[in-house]
């Protein structure tokens, strides 16, 4: 067991035991608290590791330091055994896992194998007697026909045992390719096991690198927090004042460095908050414009695309409306002469060329309703142009309720008097 020697100058450190000069002996692994001062000459150390300082308490305290360092590697030593020790234990644990489903994979191939040799000698069997008694029943076939001797049954026979020997190497080239199916899976579940081995121990050393990392910087973590403490401890009497010979302590300059941050982080704040606000307005702004289809006191492209679109519509309405209305009005004109030509040939009577009239002005109607549906007007559109000559119309005795009927009658679209 290692010792820890100071002489009487450096005994005031815990476990150290005194070393006497001629009695005392270390060795390696032994330490020794003190320097050449002490009297103590490197020959007496026999490859005892020798700590100290200028003073004593130098001294004490990189003897403090040797023991954290210590504690620290032996304390590194037992989590590296312990990752080791989880290592193998993940490996043993993946080698029995996989082991035990190889070997029984390989039971079951096995029990597979065990089957094809009996399996395809009684299949060779089978053959082989269906041959004979085919052969026994021609035999007895030739002989009823008096041709035993012939040379139809030698034919037969031949023909019979090539027939045999191909169903036999068939059968045997079966076996032969059952059996190397199960070597082939066999040699397959044997790759398998080593691919998942090779697998299982890479992740188990991966793990066992990623604790070791982890723990080296928790070592190093927790090794600089102890000279942090260190620096800190030293720097302790000038944290009353902030400053510590002259300079600004670590403390005062994190303050002063917190506060520029701060500051810094509240002005970038306010402008994040300004470009949102303002990116904001412009959004709705936006929006707004696009709702009413104004922005900023300018008609949006999509507002004056929808006021070309209802102009050129409005024009084509007027422009389908006139159309109509001359359309209707030389129909009217057509039937009115019509009827006016057959009234001064003195046929009929008074009232009757006045209902003779009626019948044409609704026929002229009906024809261009006939006519604009055909071209392609929308019912709508031709109830609203016969609604516009509604007083003439009347004047000439057409019922307005009937000739809109008739539009959706010729359309093809069910009307109900509630519509109309």
């Amino acid at each position: 067991m290692a010792t820890t020697w100071a002489t009487a100058g450096d005994m005031g450190n815990q476990g150290a035991q005194l070393y006497v000069p001629g009695q005392s002996k270390m060795a390696a692994g032994d330490t020794f608290l003190g320097g050449t001062g002490t009297g103590i000459s490197d020959a007496q150390l026999n490859g005892a590791q020798r700590i100290y300082g200028n003073t004593a308490a130098d001294t004490s305290k990189a003897y403090g330091t040797y023991q954290t360092n210590q504690a620290n590697t032996a304390a590194s030593a037992a989590m590296q055994a312990n990752i080791d020790s989880l290592k193998a234990s993940q490996i043993a644990a993946s080698q029995a896992s996989l082991g035990k489903a190889r070997d029984a994979s390989l039971s079951n191939l096995g029990a597979e194998q065990a089957k094809i040799e009996p399996q395809y000698y009684a299949d060779r069997n089978t053959a082989s007697t269906q041959s004979q008694l085919g052969a026994k029943n021609f035999a007895e076939f030739l002989a009823a026909r008096g041709g035993t001797n012939s040379g139809v049954a030698n034919q037969g026979q031949i023909a019979s045992n090539v027939a045999l020997q191909g169903q036999l190497g068939s059968l045997n080239a079966q076996e032969q390719g059952a059996n190397n199916d199960i070597a082939r899976r066999t040699t397959d579940i044997g790759n398998a096991y080593n691919s998942d081995m090779a697998s299982a121990e890479a992740g188990a050393n991966s793990t066992a690198l990623q604790n070791t990392l982890t723990q080296m910087n928790a070592d190093r973590t927790f090794n600089a927090q102890q000279t942090a403490a260190a620096q800190q401890q030293a720097l302790a009497e000038g944290q009353m004042t902030g400053t510590y010979n002259g300079q600004d302590t670590l403390a005062k300059q994190s303050q002063t460095s917190n506060e520029a941050y701060q500051q810094q982080q509240i002005a970038l704040a306010k402008q994040q908050a300004d470009t949102q606000a303002t990116q904001f307005q412009q959004q709705f702004g936006l929006s707004v414009g696009e709702a009413i289809g104004n922005y900023q006191g300018n008609p949006t492209l999509a507002a004056k695309a929808q006021q070309i679109q209802q102009a050129q519509f409005a024009a084509t309405q007027a422009q389908q409306q006139a159309q109509f209305n001359a359309s209707l009005a030389a129909s009217q004109a057509k039937a009115s002469a019509s009827a006016a030509k057959k009234s001064s040939s003195g046929s009929g009577s008074g009232g009757g060329t006045s209902a003779q009239n009626k019948v044409t002005q609704t026929n002229a109607v009906q024809a261009e309703i006939q006519k604009q549906i055909d071209n392609g007007v929308a019912p709508g559109d031709v109830q609203m142009s016969i609604e516009s000559q509604q007083s003439a119309l009347t004047k000439a005795g057409v019922s307005m309720t009937d000739a809109i009927k008739y539009i959706y009658n010729y359309a093809g679209i069910e009307t109900k008097p509630s519509e109309l």
